[in-house]
């Protein structure tokens, strides 16, 4: 309960929402990992809805470390919606491959694509195009490269620094998507 972070946030004008923090690891959030070893998942996803019972929340999102590993799987394995997000890059074309696919065998429900960090020289309107063919998958959002993002470096919401960035209104259409899905 100590390490929840209640931000609040505007994202649409006039409208209001909450944006609950809470720490994926140790470090700063004040608890220790517990030593390595498998999830209970039934514990983990009983602890979850609570959470979501106790917040009265529309959407949780989970940020996991990339790829698929021990402690991406099982939130993979239980979501309704998958939001991928990835760069425009080789490596990053064949981890999200990769993702979808086992999200596509998990029956995960719907699966959304974010390309972030888009260098200006790339039309946004081709990179849609090519993901969505590649993927066979839409994309919720297309994000450019912003020196603003890479500068908070963690420190704050940057929604919150820079409300009228393309970036946070991406992400506030973004928000307005996922709430559909509910």
């Amino acid at each position: 309960q100590g390490t929840i972070h209640d931000a609040r946030m505007q994202y649409d004008a006039g409208r209001k929402g909450r944006l609950f923090l809470v720490p994926g690891s140790g470090g700063d959030g004040g608890w220790q990992p517990a030593p390595r070893q498998a999830y209970d998942l039934e514990r983990l996803f009983d602890g979850l809805n609570r959470f979501i019972k106790s917040r009265r929340l529309d959407v949780l999102l989970v940020d996991t470390s990339a790829g698929l590993n021990d402690d991406s799987l099982p939130f993979l394995a239980g979501a309704n919606v998958l939001v991928e997000i990835m760069r425009p890059d080789r490596q990053d074309f064949s981890g999200t491959a990769t993702v979808l696919f086992t999200a596509q065998k998990l029956d995960v429900p719907r699966r959304i694509l974010v390309v972030n960090q888009i260098p200006q020289a790339f039309a946004l309107d081709e990179v849609r195009r090519q993901v969505e063919k590649a993927y066979d998958c839409p994309v919720a959002a297309l994000m450019r490269y912003a020196e603003e993002v890479a500068c908070t470096g963690s420190a704050g919401l940057f929604c919150e620094q820079f409300p009228d960035h393309e970036i946070s209104r991406q992400l506030a259409q973004l928000a307005e998507q996922l709430t559909m899905y509910v």
